[in-house]
């Protein structure tokens, strides 16, 4: 997207959203909020969110829907003046943000909700927060696996062969696929076998007669996945898979005796931030009951709000697979290069 203006005003959503509670804070402040995050979430966070806030705080939200990494650069690129005053994305934004000393800590006098979360949803003394966490194993299609998915090694069954789509390293989610064929190989549990590249490696070899393709953009890859030209795609998420099936869509998520990743989706304060205190208080909005549970609701992920209980439907956070996101971000570079050397399909 073209470097967002702050005078350019998103529409204002639907009527009757439900009303949140936000805390007070001073009228004195600029009346537009700048926030950089996921393209798939602007629709409902416009329907059920902006009205209430905007209302709230007498301001507009702007809202850059974008990937992780690209909304990372546009802050680093212009430290002093960012784009943004809110970031939400993955934790490998974050991580390479707070490295560069482009995020302002949250404090609990200004961001009240933090005292009801988790502890592990509160990361880096404050740096950022996790404000829900979806599930990440495969997704199917239906029709073409009408008995779905029981295992993470149901990938390599030569019955899906040129049928499989998986994760480039460039995505969030080719660390857990690296993570997961290190397992594989090795038998060792996530938390050690996400270190052991080799084996990863070699797990992945073994898979290329069975790929349809590698994808760096989900929205592409769903779009075979959904018409059937794809059975399996390695992965995918509850947010974009739970919410097509809701929809229609021929597709599930598989839950596999391995276990499925958690994908902590979080949210963070821009230093330098236009708008320093709806920042502030946008934040305390994503943590607060109301908003987890629409959250939950609109895009199948986990709570970190503790009042806030999870859906039977959902896996909690706590029995959901974590990797060392921090060293893998590290190894973008040099798994994305190995990647691209040893799995050209």
């Amino acid at each position: 997207m073209n470097k967002i203006s702050r005078r350019r005003i998103i529409q204002a959503a639907a009527a009757g959203a439900a009303t949140l509670g936000f805390p007070a804070i001073v009228r004195s402040q600029p009346r537009q909020l700048v926030i950089g995050g996921p393209g798939g979430q602007l629709a409902q966070t416009q329907k059920y969110i902006f009205p209430a806030f905007e209302k709230r705080y007498n301001c507009k939200v702007l809202y850059d829907g974008g990937q992780t990494l690209v909304n990372a650069k546009k802050v680093q690129a212009s430290p002093s003046k960012p784009p943004f005053d809110v970031v939400m994305m993955d934790e490998p934004g974050t991580i390479l943000l707070a490295r560069d000393k482009l995020l302002e800590p949250l404090k609990p006098s200004q961001v009240k909700n933090l005292s009801k979360l988790a502890p592990n949803a509160i990361v880096k003394d404050g740096i950022w927060a996790v404000y829900y966490i979806p599930a990440i194993s495969i997704g199917y299609n239906t029709r073409g696996l009408k008995e779905g998915l029981g295992s993470w090694n149901d990938l390599w069954n030569p019955k899906l062969r040129e049928r499989v789509m998986i994760p480039h390293p460039k995505t969030t989610q080719g660390a857990h696929m690296l993570a997961m064929a290190a397992h594989l190989e090795t038998g060792k549990p996530i938390k050690e076998a996400q270190y052991d590249l080799d084996a990863a490696f070699r797990k992945l070899r073994t898979i290329r007669s069975n790929l349809l393709q590698t994808y760096l953009a989900s929205a592409q890859a769903s779009i075979l996945l959904e018409k059937g030209e794809a059975w399996a795609a390695a992965g995918f998420f509850t947010t974009y898979v739970l919410g097509r099936k809701a929809a229609g869509v021929p597709i599930d998520m598989a839950r596999p005796k391995e276990g499925s990743f958690a994908l902590p989706k979080v949210i963070a304060k821009v230093k330098n931030a236009a708008s320093p205190e709806l920042a502030d208080a946008w934040i305390d909005a994503c943590l607060s009951e109301e908003f987890q549970t629409v959250w939950m609701r609109e895009f199948y992920g986990s709570p970190t709000n503790v009042n806030v209980p999870v859906d039977p439907s959902l896996i909690p956070a706590k029995d959901l697979l974590f990797i060392d996101s921090e060293w893998h971000t590290d190894r973008i570079g040099e798994t994305s290069d190995r990647f691209d050397r040893e799995m050209k399909v």
